[in-house]
């Protein structure tokens, strides 16, 4: 299955809830483990979902992917553009607001 491919469909997975679990979407896709993550990183890099971890009710890690409303798109797509230029301040690694060192003042 060509990458494209996997990522349009577990982008449509994730439209018919509010959330997945990352292990129901391997079980759905029924594609290997390591391709699913490859996915969902490229649609999380495209602003179009998010991945996190809540914890469950007997207080273990669960990884989740949902989709990214528009508005939360535009925003992130915006925050991306504007922190990944030598013209900006700041940047963004990891979720992690840091000083630019290719910054000129």
């Amino acid at each position: 299955m060509r990458d494209e491919d996997l990522d349009w469909e577990i982008y449509h997975i994730l439209v018919a809830g509010e959330k997945y679990p990352v292990r129901k979407i391997i079980d759905i896709c029924g594609v290997e483990k390591e391709d699913v993550l490859k996915s969902l990183t490229r649609l999380e890099k495209n602003c179009l979902i998010e991945i996190y971890q809540e914890t469950q009710d007997d207080g273990s890690p669960l990884v989740c992917a949902r989709v990214l409303s528009l508005h939360e798109t535009i925003f992130r797509n915006q925050i991306r553009c504007v922190t990944n230029s030598d013209n900006s301040p700041v940047i963004v690694e990891n979720g992690v607001i840091k000083e630019n060192p290719n910054y000129k003042r």
